[in-house]
């Protein structure tokens, strides 16, 4: 073939591939209705330290209570994607020879701006957090309680 019906047989295929990596941008490319893989807070976070202190760390700081020695033996926060949260603390009060353990829980609701979050919890108190990947750094009466995922 000449002329014309040669070009315009080059012109359908090169019209098929461009239709073809529309399709594979379209397939494999971000899109408004793909899957968000924004980073986000949700998950299990579960505490390791207090104010720089490794667990099991003393907190007298919370509890100004002369004659008890208070420890915080494990803690856990959970954030869910419906902005329900709830935390858990595990703690060690001990009075002389006397050793009780408990276990302090609460739900809370969360709210986020980009990295910084707000805790809010049902006796209107709130508290400000901020995450970076896996840690996230609670932050109660100027104390740190750093969790991580």
């Amino acid at each position: 073939m000449t002329g014309p019906a040669r070009a315009t047989g080059h012109g359908w295929l090169a019209l098929v591939a461009v239709l073809i990596l529309t399709m594979a941008t379209t397939v494999c490319g971000k899109d408004a209705t793909g899957p968000d893989d924004t980073p986000t807070p949700v998950g299990t976070w579960t505490l390791v330290s207090i104010d720089g202190e490794p667990l099991p760390a003393r907190y007298p700081f919370l509890f100004p209570i002369t004659f008890a020695d208070v420890e915080a033996l494990s803690g856990q926060l959970s954030i869910n994607a419906d902005g329900a949260c709830s935390c858990s603390l595990t703690m060690r009060w001990t009075v002389g020879e006397n050793v009780t353990t408990g276990v302090d829980a609460s739900a809370c609701t969360w709210t986020r701006d980009n990295n910084a979050m707000t805790l809010a919890f049902p006796s209107g108190t709130t508290y400000s957090a901020s995450w970076s990947g896996d840690t996230l750094t609670l932050t109660i009466y100027e104390v740190s309680f750093v969790f991580e995922r």
